[in-house]
């Protein structure tokens, strides 16, 4: 079913929804319609992703269950002006895989090697409702790989080996504890 635009904006900055948060593990709705308040919404988690010092958002790490993405990795990418934002990409072909150290602001403070296919063909929507279609490799590639995993209901640990992934989750959860 697809995520009625009304309501995405409250009108207080978007803040960061930490995991074990449950909207971090639900798969999001395509978006179907780009009116304004998707727009506005947008360059609402574009200045999250800055104030929050990050390369890249997903919608979910928002507390917004729609496939919506942001990223800024300060390059130019695929002729588009940046920051770029991304309605409903998909990921369409995978090639190669690189393990490299990942972090994310859902999990703040942690950081783990995660393997990750080198290069991507993904698919997605712009603001002003281009179909686009890119090949990303290296840290594009990765960080894609990344925002989509949010989108679908995964955070970087969940590409952990079982034991890893358990040990990782039961340390990050007891310092979460221990600030409270």
């Amino acid at each position: 079913m697809p995520q009625s635009n009304s309501g995405f904006l409250q009108g207080e900055p978007l803040e960061i929804v930490v995991y074990p948060d449950p909207i971090l593990k639900r798969k999001s709705v395509a978006l179907e319609n780009l009116d304004g308040e998707v727009a506005r919404f947008s360059e609402a988690m574009v200045e999250a992703m800055y104030r929050f010092k990050g390369i890249g958002l997903a919608a979910p790490q928002v507390g917004r269950n729609i496939r919506m993405l942001v990223f800024d990795l300060g390059t130019p990418e695929g002729g588009l002006p940046r920051p770029y934002c991304l309605i409903n990409p998909e990921i369409v072909e995978k090639e190669g895989s690189a393990v490299d150290e990942e972090g994310c602001l859902s999990l703040p403070g942690l950081r783990a090697n995660v393997k990750r296919s080198e290069s991507i063909l993904f698919r997605a929507w712009t603001l002003d409702e281009k179909e686009i279609e890119w090949e990303a490799k290296g840290l594009l590639a990765r960080m894609l790989q990344h925002e989509i995993d949010h989108l679908d209901g995964f955070v970087f640990i969940d590409r952990l080996n079982k034991a890893l992934r358990m040990i990782t989750k039961k340390r990050y959860l007891a310092r979460l504890r221990e600030k409270e």
